[in-house]
């Protein structure tokens, strides 16, 4: 097999395998943008590891340079990465250098491929809201976290509060990205309605009274 290295120098420590590769342009644009940040993860990986630090200066890094916002369309602004093979890719040499990098750096990957859909296929008032968030994540001002596993001890509901609001109430035992997260999606299912129950994803923002922050 012939060795794959990209332009900035960057190889992968085992052969290289036809995995190695993007398949789209927009992909191999992440990806050699992803590589320029890849010895400085690899350097600090060992003593965040140690000290149960979060990357927050690779993350700041990725922010500025619009990285946060690469699954989003290229109408929006974003790099457009819409395969999830290229995405893999990219998280793959991540991996490479600190996995858990990686883990955190899929979740806002994952959610700009999920706003994107919405933004395409949604209702109207969902293309509105994902339009909104991604361009936030272009612009590096939204990290868009997940809420995701209860507590053992309740269901994390939402029910209207009486005022034309919604109050969500519960407790969640996983936080995806909760030391630099601004936005959070938080899995609930409705109460107090006269419908039946649903899954839902409300938003609330970081410095909403009560997040997960």
């Amino acid at each position: 097999m012939t060795e794959h290295v990209l332009s900035s120098g960057t190889t992968p420590p085992g052969p290289a395998t036809e995995f190695d590769a993007p398949v789209t342009d927009a992909g191999r644009v992440l990806l050699e943008r992803i590589a320029e940040h890849l010895p400085r993860i690899r350097a600090t990986a060992a003593e965040n590891d140690r000290a149960a630090r979060f990357p927050t200066e690779t993350f700041d890094a990725f922010r500025k340079e619009g990285l946060m916002g690469a699954t989003v369309p290229a109408e929006l602004g974003g790099l457009g990465v819409d395969r999830l093979f290229d995405v893999g890719v990219a998280l793959q040499y991540v991996a490479q250098a600190d996995a858990s990098t990686a883990l955190a750096l899929h979740l806002q990957f994952s959610r700009g491929l999920t706003l994107g859909y919405e933004w395409r296929h949604g209702a109207a008032n969902a293309r509105a809201l994902a339009e909104r968030m991604m361009r936030m994540m272009v612009a590096g001002d939204a990290v868009m976290c997940s809420g995701i596993k209860d507590h053992h001890s309740a269901v994390t509901t939402l029910t209207p509060d009486g005022s034309g609001g919604w109050l969500l109430s519960g407790r969640k035992t996983l936080v995806s990205m909760a030391p630099i997260g601004t936005h959070f999606f938080i899995n609930a299912r409705t109460d107090g309605t006269d419908e039946p129950p649903r899954l839902v994803s409300p938003v609330v923002r970081s410095d909403t009274p009560g997040s997960p922050s």
